[in-house]
């Protein structure tokens, strides 16, 4: 074998690998591609999940918070007036504001 041949049957080797190598290189950038495609989506449809759950959580802490105010709410309008009643009842007991006749007045005729 001459230098010449094994000059270019070492070029032809170098081309060789150098071709191997981008090939090798391009499938692997594909399928990290892919793959990062992949865990996007997966990712997504986690977050959306996770989105759905959160909100829903927030959602039911939203109505017992309003409920919970509601009550409030009512139980404070019921003692308010439960307070008025016995203010009434209070004066209605008193002998100073008890009139001695129970009938309702009657109405005054023009």
């Amino acid at each position: 074998m001459d230098k010449n041949e094994i000059e270019k049957r070492t070029n032809a080797a170098v081309d060789l690998v150098t071709w191997l190598d981008k090939r090798i290189e391009q499938q692997v950038e594909q399928r990290l591609e892919r793959e990062r495609e992949k865990w996007r989506s997966v990712l997504v449809d986690l977050l959306v999940e996770e989105r759905k759950h959160v909100i829903a959580h927030v959602f039911a802490l939203l109505e017992k918070e309003i409920a919970e105010l509601v009550g409030r709410s009512h139980s404070k309008m019921i003692d308010r007036v439960e307070q008025m009643l016995d203010r009434v009842e209070a004066k209605l007991s008193d002998p100073m504001h008890r009139s001695d006749d129970d009938t309702p007045p009657s109405p005054s005729k023009h």
